[in-house]
């Protein structure tokens, strides 16, 4: 193998091409040969009893030894160290979005690794911009002296059943946070199904944290296994994985048919809102100068329930809220340029401020998250907001 230095001079790209995947790794075994080992956890006992899981680390590790470790001064690294050390990143990385090619990357933020993942949590976490890509870890709602500061590793809209499942497979761990030990999930009933019997109350699991517990009905007390809550729940998931986000025909067919199946606040029902409120005003024969009153009432509307769920499942300070509430303003906005109705005017004019209350705290150059806080900033000028 060439050395890396020769290989570097005839060809400028090779850093991107060639070490980019591998360069946090090799820092990261690097400062373990030094003796200043990072403190980040691994979770390897898990992941090495998942077959698929173990032979994408070991493969991973080879190319890494053969590649780097055998011709450098790493030369000391066993292929388990190579292994451990992707698992710790793995474990403890964060998705940022490269500006440049809009890729999906991973980066490695030691302080706040050490904060504890929580689907209740009370902070949000803002990225800057490229080259710097640093890392602010916000409150988002109101913390108490003493109480612990979580994150969140996952968005809103996923089941209790969902979470577990996602958090095991991704990052080794169950869940036991307030949330998913509660069968209403603080109020939320986000998992609930309409009970058949009675046709007033909601199935919930007994003991979520048990994916065997029984479902019993809030109002009659009847009872369904497991199975069949764990058929429903992944019934939802592939129907969402397969609904046309596209079209707001199908996707407000799609609501139409789960609406009398499934409690209003379920993560099913508001994820199809979201695609809703997502594409009115984008889509083709949805945008806003097709837009008639009734369909921007529609979508104030589908806004409204929206941050009326997030009360429960998210918090005041949560930048989905500051979507939505932009979302709520535009529209609003354009129904009071179509009736002329001042009061809609003015109702912009206070979600506007609710919008720019959240969405201040994002990087306005961000190529992501920055075009809510200019989009925002825009509508706050028209709307006259000092």
């Amino acid at each position: 193998m060439a050395p890396l230095s020769m290989k570097w001079d005839n060809n400028p790209f090779f850093f991107f091409e060639y070490l980019g995947g591998y360069i946090t790794l090799i820092r990261l075994l690097l400062l373990n040969e030094k003796g200043k080992p990072l403190n980040l956890v691994a979770n390897m006992e898990l992941k090495m009893k998942d077959p698929s899981k173990r032979a994408c680390l070991e493969e991973t590790a080879s190319i890494v030894m053969e590649r780097f470790v055998s011709t450098s001064s790493l030369s000391g690294v066993t292929i388990d160290k190579v292994i451990t050390g992707l698992s710790q990143l793995e474990s403890n990385a964060y998705e940022v979005l490269s500006p440049l090619t809009f890729e999906s990357l991973m980066a490695v933020y030691l302080k706040s690794s050490l904060i504890n993942h929580s689907c209740n949590r009370n902070t949000r976490t803002v990225f800057s911009k490229w080259p710097n890509y640093r890392l602010t870890v916000l409150s988002s709602k109101d913390i108490l002296k003493d109480e612990e500061i979580t994150i969140s590793y996952l968005g809103p809209f996923h089941t209790t059943m969902q979470r577990q499942k996602i958090l095991k497979r991704g990052k080794c761990f169950d869940c036991l946070c307030e949330r998913c030990s509660d069968p209403l999930e603080l109020g939320s009933f986000s998992s609930g199904i309409k009970c058949v019997y009675c046709s007033k109350g909601y199935f919930l699991a007994q003991n979520p944290l048990k994916r065997d517990s029984e479902w019993t009905c809030t109002e009659c007390s009847s009872m369904i296994e497991s199975e069949k809550a764990i058929l429903m729940d992944e019934s939802l998931v592939n129907e969402l994985n397969k609904v046309n986000k596209n079209s707001i025909q199908n996707l407000e067919k799609f609501l139409k048919t789960y609406e009398p199946l499934l409690h209003p606040r379920h993560v099913f029902i508001l994820q199809i809102k979201q695609f809703l409120i997502e594409g009115m005003g984008r889509l083709e024969g949805y945008n806003y100068d097709k837009m008639d009153v009734n369909a921007l009432s529609r979508k104030i509307s589908l806004c409204q329930d929206l941050l009326e769920a997030f009360k429960y499942i998210e918090n005041p300070l949560s930048f989905i809220s500051g979507v939505v509430y932009l979302e709520l303003t535009d529209t609003l906005y354009r129904k009071f340029l179509l009736t002329h109705d001042l009061s809609f005017k003015q109702s912009a004019k206070l979600k506007i401020v609710e919008a720019l209350e959240i969405l201040k705290y994002e990087d306005v150059m961000s190529t992501t998250d920055g075009t809510c806080l200019r989009r925002a900033i825009d509508i706050s000028n028209y709307l006259e907001i000092k």
